[in-house]
C-alpha cells in the first residue's frame, strides 16, 4: 500500500494489528478451553444442543462470571480474524493494482513475483525454525513428505491442511488468492465493481454451501468438511477477499474519504452488528455455514472500522499499530509454535496462565524479529553468492557438498549401528491400512525390523496377523485359544515364533499330553480396546475358540479415545518410508539420533526423564491427572469390555483378561534405562503405581470378568523388559506363557469368576 493510501487509511493499520492480536488470543484460549464448534463444522460435528451449550455462561468465577464468559467467547471467536485478514488482503492488492494501472499499466509478472517474494522467504525460514524446535521437542519431521508440500504452500487435503504448524493453512489459501487475483482484477474491470461483487460473492457462497452438503452427506468418508469450510480451496473464502477488493474499487471510483465515512457511519455499524448476529445464528447449522463466515467476517470488519477509527488519530496508538502491522507476518508465522511449547493444554485459569501468556508474547516478539533478521541475512547470502565468480560459486557449492557428504556418512553409520524410528512407527514396514481394524500386518510376509535397539522378524499369515493360521474347522477334541492384544502379544522386540502365544501353544501341548492345542494370535502392535472388539467381532464367530485371551496394557485408556485415523497418522501411513532413498538423503536417522542425545542432555540439566524414557515407561498414566476416573476414557473401556464379554459368551468362549504392567512397575528404572535416567525420581513426586491396575480391576469386577494381574509373574531377576524400551524380552514371554498355561490347565472352567480385584502379588490358585 502506498504512503498516500496509508495516510488515508490509518484505520486499516489498526484493524490489521487488532486482527493479529485476535489470532494470537484465540490460540492461547484454545490451549485452556475447548475450541468453538460454532462456525467450525467437521465430519464429526457434535449435536446442535452441544454446539449451543458451548455458549452457556460460565460459573465458578464469582462476580467475574459474566466478564470471564464474555472475554473467553470473544477470544474463541478469533478465528474470524482470518476473514478480516482476507478483506484487508483483497483491499491492499486491488488498491495497489489500481495505482499501477494509473502509472501506466499492471505488469502481472512483476506483481506476482513481488507478492510471492513477500510470502515465501520468511515462510521457508519459519520452517527451519520449526524444524529446529522439533529437533529438541518433537519427532523429526524433515523426512515427512507433508513437510515438502508445506514448503510449497500446498495445503489442499485434510492431511496437508495443518501440516507443520496449524495456522499455516492460511498461507496455502493466500497463495491461491494471489495466483487468481489477476483474473479477478480483469473480471472486475470488465464487469464493473458492483456487478463483479454481486456475481462472484453469490456464486462462491453457493459453491461453498453445496460443497458443505456434498462433503457432509454424499461423500462423508472423505472427511473433507473441515478443509472445505476452512479454506483449503480458495473459492470457499473468495467472498471475503472480493469484499475487500470492491471496497478498494469503490474508494477509487468515488473517494477514500467517502468510503471511510460510510464504513464508520452509525447506520453501517448497526447493519454490521445485525449481519454479524445473523452470521452467528447461521454458523450453528451445517448449510448455514455456507454464508456464515462471510457475514461474520464482513460484520466484524465494519464494526472494527468504526470502533478503531478514533485510535487512528492517536499518535501513540498508530505507532504501536504500525509496528504490529509491519511485523504481523513474522508474528503470525511463529506464534503458534511458541504457544504450544509454553502453554500446556488445560492450563488452569490463574496467575500461572497470566505469567505464561506474558512470557509467550515476549518470546513470540523476539523470535519474530529473529525470523525477519534471519530471512534478510539469508537473502543477503544468496545475493552474495550470485555475485561470486564461476570459480567462487563452484568452491562454495563444493564446500556445501563436502559437509553434506560427511553428514551422509554419519547417516549411514547410524542406520547400520543404531537405526532410529523415523517418520512414523518402527513397525510400519510390516503394516498396512485396514478398513475394519485401522491397520494390520501385510499378509504372507516376513519382515525384519531394526530400530532403537530392536532387531527381530515378524511373520504374518494370510489374514495379516502374526503366526500360523489354522482352518476354521478344527479336529475333534482340539483345544483352541485366540489371543488379542497389542505389541506385548503380537509381539514387539522378539521374533514371532518367540512370542508368548506361540510358547503357550507348546507349553499347553505338553501339559495336555495327547490333546491337540491351537493358539491363534490376533494381536497387532498398537491395538487398543476399540481394535480388540473389532477383531473379536470379525473372527470369534469364524474360529469359535474355547478360550479368548485379551491382554490390556496400562495405556489402553488413552488408546480407547483415539480414532483409527489418528492411529494411522501416528503410524505414518502415506508418508515417505523411513527406509526410502529420500529419507536417507534427508539424513532422517541422523537427525533423530542427534535429537535423542540432545533431548537427554537437556533433560539431565532439568532433572527430568528424557522424553523417550518418559514415553517408554508410561509415566503419564501414573500421574494423578493421568487417572481416567469416571471420565470418557474409562466409560469407553468399560463399554468395550462389556462388548468382549458379550461376544465371548455368544461364541461359547471363556474370556480371560491379562493385565500387562509397564516396565517400571516390575523393574527398577535403572535396570531398564541405566543410571541417571530421572525416572525413579519422577515416581516419587506423587505418582501412583497402582493406578492403571486399580482402574482395570474395577472395570473387570463390575462386569464379573476373569482378570489376571501379570505383575507377580514378571517380577524378579533378570528384568524381563527390553533395555531402553518398553516391551518384553524373550524371558518375559516365557514367564507369561508358562503362567497362562498353568492357569488354563489348572482351572479350565467356563468364564465368570473374577480375580481382578485381588491385590498385586496375590496368586489366584
Amino acid at each position: 500500500m502506498s504512503e498516500v493510501s496509508r495516510a488515508r487509511w490509518h484505520t486499516l493499520e489498526c484493524i490489521r494489528a487488532f486482527a493479529l492480536l485476535w489470532v494470537v488470543l484465540v490460540h492461547i484460549a484454545e490451549q485452556v478451553f475447548p475450541g468453538w464448534e460454532l462456525a467450525n463444522p467437521t465430519n464429526h460435528w457434535p449435536p446442535l444442543a452441544e454446539r449451543i451449550g458451548q455458549l452457556a455462561p460460565f460459573t465458578g468465577y464469582g462476580i467475574w462470571d459474566i466478564p470471564a464468559w464474555l472475554f473467553v467467547n470473544f477470544a474463541l471467536a478469533g478465528d474470524q480474524a482470518v476473514a478480516v485478514f482476507l478483506i484487508l488482503s483483497g483491499f491492499g492488492l486491488a488498491w495497489g493494482a489500481s495505482a499501477q494501472r494509473d502509472d501506466g499499466g499492471v505488469r502481472w509478472g512483476d506483481f506476482l513475483r513481488k507478492r510471492l517474494a513477500r510470502v515465501y522467504p520468511e515462510y521457508w525460514m519459519a520452517h527451519l525454525f520449526i524444524l529446529a524446535g522439533a529437533f529438541v521437542f518433537r519427532e523429526p519431521i524433515q523426512s515427512d513428505i507433508s513437510f515438502l508440500f508445506s514448503l510449497l504452500g500446498i495445503r489442499v487435503t485434510p492431511d496437508l491442511l495443518y501440516a507443520v504448524s496449524v495456522p499455516w493453512w492460511f498461507i496455502g489459501l493466500i497463495i491461491q488468492l494471489y495466483l487468481v487475483f489477476p483474473l479477478l482484477w480483469m473480471l472486475m474491470q470488465r464487469l464493473g465493481w458492483q456487478r463483479f461483487a454481486l456475481i462472484t460473492i453469490v456464486a462462491s457462497l453457493a459453491v461453498r454451501t453445496v460443497g458443505l452438503w456434498v462433503f457432509a452427506d454424499v461423500v462423508p468418508q472423505w472427511g473433507y468438511v473441515d478443509a472445505w469450510s476452512r479454506g483449503a480451496i480458495f473459492i470457499t473464502r473468495l467472498p471475503e477477499f472480493v469484499f475487500g477488493m470492491t471496497l478498494a474499487a469503490a474508494a477509487r471510483h468515488t473517494s477514500p474519504e467517502r468510503v471511510s465515512a460510510w464504513c464508520r457511519a452509525p447506520a453501517t455499524l448497526l447493519a454490521a452488528a445485525a449481519v454479524y448476529a445473523l452470521g452467528m445464528v447461521l454458523a450453528l447449522f451445517l448449510l448455514g455455514n455456507g454464508p456464515a463466515l462471510f457475514l461474520l467476517g464482513a460484520g466484524a470488519f465494519l464494526l472494527l472500522f468504526g470502533l478503531l477509527h478514533p485510535l487512528a488519530r492517536v499518535r501513540s496508538a498508530m505507532v504501536a499499530a504500525e509496528w504490529l502491522s509491519r511485523h504481523s507476518y513474522a508474528i503470525y508465522l511463529i506464534h503458534f509454535a511458541i504457544i504450544v511449547v509454553l502453554i500446556p493444554h488445560g492450563t488452569p485459569v490463574g496467575r500461572r496462565l497470566v505469567l505464561l501468556t506474558a512470557v509467550t508474547l515476549a518470546v513470540t516478539v523476539v523470535l519474530a524479529l529473529l525470523l525477519e533478521w534471519s530471512t534478510r541475512r539469508a537473502g543477503q547470502a544468496v545475493a552474495a553468492f550470485r555475485r561470486l565468480s564461476r570459480g567462487g560459486k563452484a568452491a562454495a557449492v563444493g564446500a556445501i557438498a563436502s559437509v553434506w557428504l560427511l553428514l551422509l556418512g554419519a547417516e549411514l553409520w547410524v542406520r547400520h549401528d543404531d537405526p532410529q524410528e523415523v517418520n512414523g512407527w518402527g513397525e510400519r514396514a510390516a503394516l498396512q491400512e485396514d478398513p475394519r481394524f485401522g491397520w494390520r500386518m501385510i499378509p504372507d510376509r516376513t519382515t525384519r525390523l531394526r530400530w532403537q535397539g530392536y532387531d527381530y522378524r515378524v511373520s504374518a499369515n494370510a489374514l495379516g496377523f502374526p503366526g500360523p493360521l489354522y482352518p476354521p474347522e478344527r479336529p475333534p477334541g482340539t483345544l483352541r485359544i485366540m489371543t488379542i492384544g497389542d505389541a506385548f502379544t503380537s509381539a514387539e522386540g522378539v521374533d514371532t515364533d518367540a512370542a508368548w502365544p506361540r510358547l503357550l501353544e507348546h507349553d499347553l501341548a505338553e501339559r495336555e499330553g495327547t490333546r491337540p492345542v491351537q493358539v491363534q494370535n490376533f494381536a497387532i502392535t498398537g491395538y487398543g480396546p476399540n481394535q480388540y472388539v473389532a477383531v473379536a467381532r470379525a473372527y470369534l464367530p469364524v474360529f469359535r475358540p474355547d478360550v479368548l485371551l485379551v491382554s490390556l496394557f496400562v495405556n489402553d485408556f488413552d488408546d480407547a479415545e483415539k480414532t483409527d485415523r489418528q492411529f494411522q497418522q501416528s503410524i505414518g501411513f502415506g508418508r515417505t518410508s523411513g527406509d526410502s532413498l529420500y529419507a536417507i538423503l534427508a539424513l532422517g536417522d541422523l537427525f533423530a539420533w542427534v535429537q535423542d542425545r540432545l533431548q537427554r542432555v537437556v533433560a539431565g540439566w532439568r532433572g527430568v526423564p528424557a522424553p523417550m524414557d518418559a514415553v517408554h515407561s508410561q509415566l503419564k498414566v501414573f500421574q494423578p491427572q493421568g487417572a481416567p476416573a469416571d471420565g470418557d476414557a474409562q466409560q469407553r473401556v468399560q463399554q468395550r469390555l462389556a462388548e468382549l464379554k458379550e461376544l465371548a459368551a455368544a461364541n461359547g468362549a471363556r474370556l480371560m483378561l491379562l493385565l500387562v504392567p509397564a516396565n517400571i512397575q516390575v523393574c527398577s528404572p535403572d535396570a531398564v534405562y541405566g543410571p541417571g535416567n530421572h525416572v525413579a525420581s519422577s515416581l516419587q513426586r506423587g505418582f501412583d503405581p497402582e493406578q492403571p491396575q486399580r482402574q482395570f480391576a474395577a472395570d473387570a469386577a463390575a462386569l464379573n470378568l476373569e482378570a489376571v494381574d501379570l505383575r507377580p509373574v514378571l517380577q524378579g531377576q533378570p528384568c524381563p523388559y527390553q533395555p531402553h524400551n518398553m516391551h518384553w524380552t524373550g524371558e518375559g514371554h516365557q514367564r507369561v506363557a508358562a503362567d497362562v498355561a498353568r492357569r488354563l490347565a489348572d482351572a479350565p472352567a467356563a468364564s465368570g469368576r473374577s480375580t481382578a480385584a485381588l491385590p498385586s502379588g496375590t496368586d489366584t490358585h
